[in-house]
């Protein structure tokens, strides 16, 4: 995506928005587009500033060595003395030092959102380009939102070809072009819905009776299978790409292939299934001796996305053994006569 700008060195001001974006994914690349109308060769010199909730800073104070945006001069291997003054500091027109007050909006950083390079020269009456980059990263407190702002200020080369030697306001002393950005680094999530309202939106429960292992004819059956189907709702404002994953005795089956992609507040229908075995049973009933009329099994579904983030809905499933009670616990018949038959109720 490439934003145009064009400026006469009289300050332009923008709004842009780079969108929502997982967190810990890659970085999210615009480019910045700015021609020069003007027949003087300028140089851009970008600052990126975030906006920090809560800063109750007033003002900043900025102090300048000379130019306060000389143009880059770096040496054939690409490098430059930062430790050497260049003569045209000294013997130019220009302050040595310069101290500056301005109004505090934001915090000077390179992080979450950097312009590259961060100075462009352009010539008369042609155009040039920076890129915007934006690296969504793991907030955390707040929505995930990033508010930030890219302030360039311009100059005008002394070799240019227009320039007449007369003294311009430049640099800190006109008003700057100014992109504001704003961005949202959020994490993946799917919540699950069920068409009946007996399950939660991160967890899935198996609930039936270890008869079902009887047959029709009383016989024993080595196991046997229930599912439930689940839709998965992308509840986030951005595109999500994710593969599934359950390990038995749970399992999913999806009616698409994986991996799946999900545009925002759509859902995908998955069939979640849990095989109770005859060994299973026996195993669960002798390691849970306090509750032994209900087996309980817990799973995740795990739902890896391409980010590589991950994220596990719960899976459980519930097994209850039939039993049998009476009324009473013990059963007295009391003196009896040789060959007396006695009856007693007792309710099972």
């Amino acid at each position: 995506m490439v934003w145009g700008m064009v400026f006469h060195r009289n300050g332009l001001f923008t709004k842009k928005e780079c969108g929502s974006h997982p967190a810990d994914s890659g970085p999210v690349k615009r480019t910045v587009k700015l021609k020069n109308a003007s027949p003087c060769e300028l140089t851009v010199d970008w600052e990126v500033y975030n906006k920090i909730p809560g800063d109750q800073q007033l003002i900043d104070l900025t102090v300048a060595v000379g130019k306060p945006f000389p143009v880059d001069i770096t040496d054939d291997e690409g490098s430059c003395d930062d430790d050497v003054i260049p003569d045209e500091v000294i013997k130019g027109s220009h302050d040595l030092v310069k101290v500056m007050i301005k109004a505090h909006e934001g915090v000077a950083s390179s992080h979450p959102i950097r312009i590259h390079p961060d100075q462009i020269v352009i010539k008369g009456h042609s155009s040039a380009s920076a890129e915007v980059k934006f690296t969504p990263v793991v907030m955390e407190t707040g929505d995930g939102s990033i508010y930030s702002y890219i302030l360039g200020r311009v100059s005008i080369t002394s070799d240019s070809d227009h320039y007449d030697g007369a003294v311009r306001g430049e640099g800190y002393e006109i008003d700057p072009l100014r992109i504001d950005l704003t961005g949202k680094s959020l994490y993946p999530r799917l919540i699950m819905e069920f068409d009946s309202d007996d399950g939660k939106e991160d967890e899935v429960i198996f609930q039936f009776m270890a008869d079902q292992l009887l047959g029709t004819d009383g016989e024993v059956k080595s196991s046997c299978f229930t599912k439930r189907n689940v839709n998965l709702n992308n509840v986030t404002d951005m595109k999500l790409t994710f593969d599934l994953m359950a390990h038995p005795p749970f399992s999913c089956d999806t009616s698409v292939p994986l991996p799946i992609t999900l545009t925002p507040h759509y859902t995908a229908q998955v069939c979640l299934g849990y095989q109770l075995t005859l060994d299973e049973v026996a195993k669960r009933h002798n390691s849970q001796p306090d509750d032994p009329l209900v087996i309980t099994n817990t799973g995740h579904l795990t739902v890896k996305y391409s980010t590589g983030v991950e994220q596990l809905l719960s899976l459980t499933s519930q097994v209850f053994l039939p039993t049998l009670g009476v009324d009473v616990v013990h059963v007295k018949f009391g003196a009896t006569l040789l060959n007396q038959s006695i009856s007693l109720p007792v309710t099972v």
